[in-house]
């Protein structure tokens, strides 16, 4: 066996890999979010994300309105590539965690219609009294889908046709946020999209719905399409998982886009989605389970390891100079330092993860965290624990880390050169 983080031969009995120390128990805890805690999810989880998250709330309003930033400084949106990483690092890891990805992109869009404002909510549910097959074959729901899903970010979306007989309908998806153009998945790989257009159907027609990519960008076609089927029960994703190799090298390519600071990644849809979109998926990954909370930290760390390693980057100076320069042009969040004999201290104002949320007792930079670990390992060869102390959805100001070596001289030593 090896360990799905660094490749290290690993023995059935070990429970941390000996040469990463990354914890092997969590393919116990990978996919838990089944039928029963979907169907739970749905129903309380919106109401929660809308009393919390301003940002949730802003998504839906403004596919139709100007909205004051929540962000006044980097503004209410982050570069396509920060919410890829993630999807990409977790699913390297963890293949089989792309089905959990499914869902929480289906409790996504099933959120979305939810928060529809009240105008254009009544508008729509003037439709819903009519047959289910005049409703789909209206204009009006599928120009509020395309719209809004243009305006959030998630690229170009085309409304195909709607089978009656086979209770299926299709899209076309231009400028994927998730892979661009290029052949490098042996099979379609959009299932957050995939997802939450089944949950957007969903809350529209009362059904339930699932789908299958039949096209994918990320295989070398032109566009990525989906057919979504009506059910009236609940069913299972269409889809084969991909080998971790694959996703590490969609991975890898994605870093490298931003180490060479290419622009126009997405041509015609612009490089930026709305935060609400990362703010939600964050939470909802956290929430599952503690074993999700040490994935996203490690799948953090991946990829501030490939960072550095990519860059080429030699000590944790100008490992730190990078991150907050990054940081900043993604708009992921504000980046502080200061440096002591004894800790590493980096601030974080206005995260991506957290900005606008109310306290909920939660810190939601896990992820953030991670790549700080990944980048400060790899520039200084030497073992770090990154904390997050603070965060502004435990009641803070700003999101705060403590980075500390695990020799407590190892860092003294780098300081006095």
């Amino acid at each position: 066996m090896e360990c799905p983080s660094c490749g290290a031969k690993i023995r059935n009995e070990d429970m941390k890999c000996p040469a990463c120390g990354f914890n092997l128990e969590l393919k116990d805890v990978i996919g838990t979010l089944k039928r029963v805690d979907y169907l739970i999810e749905r129903e309380r989880g919106g109401r929660f994300l809308y009393s919390n998250f301003n940002a949730m709330r802003a998504m839906s309003v403004m596919a139709f309105e100007r909205m004051r930033p929540i962000r006044p400084i980097l503004g209410d949106r982050v570069h396509v590539t920060f919410p890829v990483l993630r999807f990409l690092s977790m699913v390297s890891l963890y293949p089989q965690f792309a089905y959990d990805f499914y869902r929480l992109g289906k409790l996504l869009g099933y959120y979305a219609i939810g928060g529809l404002p009240a105008g254009v909510f009544r508008r729509l549910s003037s439709i819903l009294k009519g047959s289910e097959t005049k409703m789909l074959k209206s204009r009006i729901p599928q120009n509020i889908l395309i719209n809004g899903w243009k305006r959030v970010g998630g690229g170009i979306l085309e409304f195909i046709d709607f089978d009656e007989r086979e209770g299926r309908l299709r899209y076309r998806l231009l400028k994927s946020a998730i892979f661009p153009p290029g052949k490098r998945l042996s099979h379609p790989a959009c299932f957050i999209q995939m997802g939450a257009l089944c949950g957007i159907i969903e809350a529209i027609s009362g059904k339930f719905c699932d789908g299958i990519e039949t096209k994918c960008a990320g295989m070398g076609d032109p566009y990525c399409e989906f057919e979504l089927y009506l059910r009236d029960e609940m069913g299972h994703p269409g889809f084969e998982l991909i080998g971790k190799e694959q996703f590490k090298m969609s991975m890898d390519f994605i870093i490298n886009e931003l180490i060479e600071e290419r622009k126009d990644i997405r041509k015609g849809a612009g490089d930026y989605i709305h935060i609400s979109v990362d703010q939600a998926i964050n939470y909802m990954i956290l929430s599952l389970s503690k074993g999700h909370v040490v994935l996203s930290r490690w799948s953090g760390r991946l990829v501030g390891e490939r960072m550095i390693e990519l860059k080429g980057i030699g000590n944790i100076f100008d490992a730190l100079d990078y991150l907050s320069t990054l940081f900043q042009n993604l708009k992921v969040g504000i980046m502080e330092k200061e440096l002591l004999p004894d800790v590493i201290g980096v601030k974080i104002g206005e995260s991506v993860y957290s900005s606008g949320v109310k306290n909920i007792n939660m810190k939601l930079c896990t992820f953030i965290a991670g790549i700080l670990e990944g980048a400060l390992h790899r520039s200084s060869r030497e073992d770090w624990v990154v904390k997050e102390t603070r965060c502004i959805a435990n009641g803070d100001e700003y999101c705060e880390f403590e980075c500390r070596t695990s020799d407590p001289d190892a860092l003294k030593k780098m300081l006095l050169g």
